[in-house]
């Protein structure tokens, strides 16, 4: 039995040929029937338990009522008393299990003779994170030789008459917001840059109205459909250009558009400089759809090359932004525009949130200033955001209803009416709206709420009391993984990790009157200002890492429900699940330093 140990999960994948065969050697397996205790609180530990078969749970050792963690299939159990000397806790079986006993002295030999084994037991989770990461770069380097020029990854490009004059052509330019265009002339096609343009009108004093043929560059660098990015990559190396046509590889002589540098870069970086600017570009409800139907495509080559949930969270929300403004745009006039703003709040405020799904955004309106238009333009506006995948969140928190579409006054006495009666529902309401983000229009509107709406709060200490309480509510063990008489291994990953790491730090940023949303930022604000020890701040940022990455995992796998946080600890490897429950010791372990903090009971 001992020959079929598992030595691919962390840490015995670091182990030499000779230390496998010690552990090999020493390994002792000892089988338990469901509801046996492996082992007593306050037990002697002889050593570490690997189960190779089985569900084991942790619990308290006196009255059974607060669970701690599950294990199940290679999953490491208790690493804790190894250093302490004795079991803190009970662990007893769900369902009957096979353990592997890695003794005692065995562990300490080969904690003396390996260090990255020893590191991996006693880093925290910041290191353990690194310790365990697959590295992935020569991948995805190789997925991005492998990309062919099609045209979809190929950027417009102006077909101009040789004739056309300097300020006819910087107008265009400036009109399709493009640097570049193509003249054709009788010599063949030429290149044509806004630098170009800026050579000849300034540094020359050339005629606005001088002919451009004589200004382009007539000796192409070409691509075709079909080529590979790289290849293009090494033709701007090669005659140290930006920029190369792309011609039709089955009309030759067809142009198609342009790659630049800049571009083949960003496509490099999956991809999302060309959403931005098909967003930017987008004329009608159409090609609007076009583009944030590229969103998903988008989140898979980030997740792909290993891009942090956190970075793909702030990216995506800058394109949600990006296509909920440019919808306001086409639908506000700008005459109004500079008397509103419209705002995100909750997780699109936060710059957290991936998925379309629900969305909670508002329209602040200058105080005196009189729109009778706004409650219809809001619900057209409305509608086509849901048509574009945006529907409206649970609490209705959108412009085309009245609550969430008024001036600024009636915003802030909305806010202080909340503050004063703190029951549940106004908590929550407040938390939407403390996580306030403006998104386009008059953004001094957005500003001004945030910060008298942080004066508000801030000053009323007994409600920041009350508002830290809903993330003390739910004990970490309870947990996390669900009622057990349902399924043993379903995790409520949003109630138990996510939830009170985010409304923890939004409370101590309220407390603080912190001018920012985005809950990383807060974290290391906080941290900055010494409200929060770099070191808790640095895991608190980790473990929220880890459960966006997890639910996005879970999303991306064809749950596309936001509101779905069960996470089925059963599909994730035991590196997954040993670095999530790590994760979950931070959120206690900040959870009892709020209770200090705000001088709070247990609930």
């Amino acid at each position: 039995m001992p020959g079929s140990f598992n030595f691919n999960n962390p840490p015995f994948d670091t182990l030499t040929e000779n230390e496998r065969q010690v552990v090999i050697d020493n390994l002792d397996l000892s089988y338990h029937a469901s509801g046996d205790i492996v082992l007593h609180a306050q037990q002697a530990t002889h050593g570490l338990h690997i189960i190779h078969k089985g569900v084991v749970e942790e619990r308290n050792g006196q009255d059974h009522e607060e669970i701690y963690a599950h294990y199940i299939h290679d999953d490491l159990f208790d690493v804790r008393s190894l250093f302490s000397g004795n079991s803190k806790h009970e662990y007893v079986c769900l369902e009957e299990a096979i353990c592997y006993q890695l003794p005692r002295t065995t562990f300490d030999l080969l904690s003396d003779q390996n260090t990255q084994f020893r590191r991996y037991f006693q880093t925290d989770l910041v290191d353990k994170q690194q310790l365990i990461k697959d590295n992935d770069d020569q991948q995805n380097l190789s997925e991005f030789i492998l990309n062919k020029i099609e045209p979809d990854n190929i950027l417009p490009l102006q077909i101009i008459d040789a004739d056309s004059s300097i300020a006819e052509i910087t107008l265009r330019m400036k009109q399709s917001h493009t640097d570049c265009a193509l003249v054709k002339s009788d010599r063949g096609y030429g290149m044509l840059t806004g630098t170009d343009l800026l050579h000849a009108s300034v540094l020359e004093q050339l005629p606005l109205d001088t002919p451009v043929s004589s200004l382009a560059h007539y000796e192409l660098v070409s691509v075709q459909t079909g080529d590979f990015l790289f290849d293009a990559m090494l033709l701007m190396t090669r005659h140290q250009i930006e920029r190369v046509v792309v011609f039709d590889s089955v009309t030759s002589d067809k142009v198609l558009g342009v790659l630049t540098l800049t571009h083949i870069l960003s496509l490099l970086s999956t991809h999302s400089h060309i959403l931005a600017l098909r967003i930017a570009r987008a004329n009608d409800e159409r090609d609007l759809q076009n583009a944030v139907a590229s969103l998903d495509e988008l989140i898979e080559r980030l997740m792909t090359n290993g891009i942090k949930s956190q970075f793909i969270s702030k990216l995506l929300s800058t394109l949600h932004e990006q296509v909920v403004s440019k919808v306001f745009q086409r639908y506000v006039p700008e005459a109004v525009q500079q008397h509103c703003c419209l705002v995100f709040m909750g997780s699109a405020g936060r710059n957290e949130q991936i998925l379309k799904g629900p969305l909670d955004y508002g329209l602040i309106i200058e105080d005196n200033y009189s729109w009778d238009e706004c409650p219809s333009v809001m619900q057209a506006m409305h509608a086509e955001l849901v048509t574009l995948g945006y529907t409206p969140s649970n609490g209705e928190v959108c412009v085309d209803n009245p609550m969430w579409a008024k001036p600024l006054q009636q915003w802030l006495e909305q806010s202080n009416r909340w503050i004063l009666d703190p029951t549940g529902d106004n908590i929550q309401k407040i938390a939407t709206v403390i996580d306030v983000h403006g998104v386009a229009g008059k953004l001094g509107l957005f500003h001004d709420f945030q910060q008298r709406q942080l004066r508000q709060i801030s000053s009323d200490h007994l409600f920041v009391r009350n508002f830290t309480r809903p993330a003390l509510q739910f004990h970490t063990p309870l947990t996390f993984f669900g009622q057990l008489k349902l399924s043993w291994h379903s995790l409520d990953l949003n109630r138990g990790g996510v939830f009170p790491i985010v409304q923890g730090v939004r409370a101590l940023a309220m407390e603080q009157r912190l001018p920012l949303s985005n809950t990383f930022e807060r974290i290391n604000e906080l941290a900055h200002s010494g409200v929060l020890d770099r070191g808790l701040a640095d895991n608190l940022a980790e473990a929220l890492q880890l459960f966006l990455q997890l639910q996005l995992e879970q999303q991306r796998g064809g749950d596309q429900q936001p509101d779905a946080q069960l996470l089925d600890l059963g599909k994730h490897s035991r590196s997954q699940r040993d670095l999530l429950r790590h994760a979950l010791h931070v959120v206690k372990k900040f959870k009892q330093y709020l209770e200090v903090h705000f001088h709070l009971e247990n609930p």
